[in-house]
């Protein structure tokens, strides 16, 4: 993958889609903060995404794996991976 331009204005929602080895899991990880980049720039609001902490990064960003993926874990604990801090009222209520 090479010369991506990509804006994505406020209060939109973007879906990656593609073929196998089409770039989409790459863009994830570098939004993500999986790794960093190599070259180029990745802005948010005109910032250099590495100015602004992981955590916040994440909590903006949403994905939906093409498999299911279940951690080795309870199936409790799988739903509350979103949120740690849910009730067992509001998993169940997920479930």
């Amino acid at each position: 993958m090479s010369d991506l331009d990509l804006t994505i204005n406020g209060n939109e929602s973007v879906a990656l889609v593609g073929h196998s080895g089409s770039g989409k899991s790459t863009i994830a990880s570098l939004l993500l903060r999986f790794y960093d980049k190599q070259k180029g720039k990745i802005l948010i609001d005109g910032l250099e995404i590495e100015k602004y902490p992981v955590k916040y990064i994440r909590d903006q960003i949403a994905i939906v794996m093409q498999e299911p993926l279940l951690f080795n874990e309870s199936i409790k604990d799988n739903i509350k991976y979103g949120n740690l801090d849910a009730t067992d009222l509001q998993v169940l209520e997920a479930a």
